[in-house]
């Protein structure tokens, strides 16, 4: 099950005093709301086995209980999950505010982690795009998959890791798993379009006058508006299958609404320059 976690202003003084859990049932999971943070909340989620919560808007300031809450090895749910589950739909996003066929884009993809998920989702795009390069410090592995998909499929899917050639020239870039200082050790397109799944990247150098992304919006109506829209539905998401989640996703209808920036919602005209 996932907590939902909200603060509340208790007017009673008696239930303030012994910070009395309300607990609700809320759809995959349960509702807690409560005066004040402290290890009572921590003790009920634990006998709850409650391991991904998703906290208020207005609560996620409290560092020092967000601090403690991840010491305990439960999972602050930050729509990151979903981002990468919604590769595909950035995609469709970008081919639309570029108003470029998805099969003319050329997508350079940033990524160490050979894992199944990563490579089901370098798949997809490989299925739709016909220029995808991959950038890695795992040559090795990634080498064997681009070496074994040219044997079968005859599709040539180029492996390079140059700092100062590989990103010197590349437009559309999706950032899966690198961090912010990994990036800024390679030349970068300084108009790229760089997407970041997995980790937010703040800056990427002093000359870069492209766009940075970190976070996204959806087409789906705000269900509770003391949640944030992305959380709410990764929570739907926490473990199933990557199979389960891409039939979710389809039969939802979930799109991208808008991408994000450092400084809000990036406007399509900015993508155009």
């Amino acid at each position: 099950m996932i907590g939902y976690i909200i603060s509340k202003n208790e007017k009673n003084f008696f239930k303030r005093l012994i910070n009395k859990i309300e607990i609700k049932e809320f759809e995959n999971g349960r509702e807690y709301l409560i005066p004040k943070f402290n290890k009572k909340l921590l003790n009920q989620l634990e006998k709850d086995n409650i391991k991904n919560v998703v906290i208020a808007k207005k609560d996620k300031d409290n560092i020092e209980f967000i601090n403690v809450i991840s010491s305990k090895k439960i999972n602050i749910l930050n729509g990151k999950i979903l981002f990468k589950h919604l590769i595909p739909e950035i995609i469709e996003y970008l081919s639309k505010v570029l108003e470029i066929n998805k099969k003319d884009m050329e997508l350079t993809i940033l990524v160490n982690d050979y894992s199944n998920i990563n490579l089901n989702y370098i798949m997809e795009l490989i299925s739709t795009n016909r220029r995808i390069n991959i950038i890695t410090n795992n040559m090795k592995k990634f080498k064997i998959f681009s070496d074994k998909l040219y044997e079968e499929e005859a599709i040539l899917i180029p492996i390079m890791n140059n700092r100062n050639k590989s990103l010197a020239n590349k437009n559309i870039i999706l950032n899966i798993d690198f961090s912010e200082e990994q990036l800024k050790k390679y030349k970068i397109n300084r108009r790229a379009i760089i997407i970041n799944i997995e980790n937010t990247v703040n800056s990427i150098s002093k000359t870069f006058a492209g766009i940075n992304i970190n976070n996204y919006e959806l087409n789906i109506e705000k269900r509770r508006e003391e949640f944030t829209t992305n959380e709410i539905y990764e929570s739907y998401i926490i473990g199933k299958s990557y199979k389960e989640i891409r039939e979710k996703i389809t039969k939802d209808n979930i799109k991208i609404s808008n991408l994000i920036g450092k400084n809000g919602i990036i406007d399509i005209s900015e993508y155009k320059k």
